[in-house]
């Protein structure tokens, strides 16, 4: 499987793959940029819901996305303004079906992916 998601004119985006010789799982350290820290992911796996903290060292409006593998979109976690600080953002997976999706988390100039899994 591979998966490309380019939204930028550079084309900067999203490429997942998963194939028999190399899996990407996201990644699981603390990545700062722009005054933006993607702080963690828990609990992954998850069964029904999901939180995504971060830290803002000023207001910025955030964007988290939710897609399958295939890059189909999900739902929309979060699409708002939030306050400098370290915020927790909470998702209801229940009516999903278990697998892997992952999203895209923007603030600002910043842009990260995580993978989820969700276990029943």
């Amino acid at each position: 499987m591979n998966v490309w998601t380019a939204d930028k004119p550079n084309g900067n985006g999203v490429a997942l793959f998963d194939a028999p010789y190399s899996t990407w799982t996201g990644s699981s350290e603390k990545r700062k940029t722009d005054g933006v820290t993607l702080l963690s992911t828990y609990p992954n796996p998850c069964n029904d819901k999901i939180t995504i903290c971060f830290e803002l060292t000023k207001a910025e409006k955030v964007s988290i996305s939710l897609y399958t593998m295939m890059g189909q979109p999900v739902g929309i976690i979060a699409d708002q303004n939030y306050s400098s600080g370290k915020q927790y953002v909470s998702y209801n997976l229940i009516n999903l079906s278990c697998g892997s999706y992952y999203y895209i988390f923007r603030a600002g100039s910043y842009f990260s992916n995580e993978k989820i899994v969700v276990i029943r």
